[in-house]
């Protein structure tokens, strides 16, 4: 016995447990019932990003659960979940188009001139600004 179900060019295709407004398509069109892992739970419409080529997919935490849309960024792998706000990753930068967590607010984080993020401790008593030199940002303790 199927609850929902969709017709597409092969015939009925079941979608169960998803009801109507929790299809996902592949890239094909076909119809499916996107689940959170490996559980019959219906992965939330929040959570579901788009691999490179189009494939909706799940998006989980490091405990297996749903990722906040918040938390959800592309990186250089494809979508992941960033845990912003916990301990290794305060705030996100991007380095050649990929999403990084970094260990420090966003307000501390400054780019060299080839991109790349970094840290530093501004306000702090070594580092009460930042300047920059050769297109690289240094502390500056006056």
């Amino acid at each position: 016995s199927c609850d929902t179900s969709v017709f597409n060019r092969d015939g009925t295709v079941c979608i169960d447990p998803c009801d109507f407004g929790q299809i996902s398509y592949t890239k094909a069109g076909e119809p499916f019932c996107l689940r959170v892992g490996d559980t019959n739970d219906v992965c939330p419409r929040e959570s579901i990003a788009f691999e490179d080529d189009g494939t909706p997919t799940c998006i989980l935490d490091e405990d297996g659960h749903p990722c906040d849309a918040s938390h959800i960024f592309y990186t250089a792998e494809g979508p992941k979940c960033l845990s912003v706000g916990k301990e290794n990753c305060l705030s996100i930068a991007y380095f050649e188009g990929d999403a990084q967590c970094q260990p420090c607010e966003a307000n501390q984080v400054f780019y060299h001139d080839d991109g790349h993020p970094e840290c530093l401790p501004i306000g702090e008593p070594n580092c009460l600004t930042v300047s920059y030199f050769d297109g690289n940002p240094l502390c500056m303790n006056c």
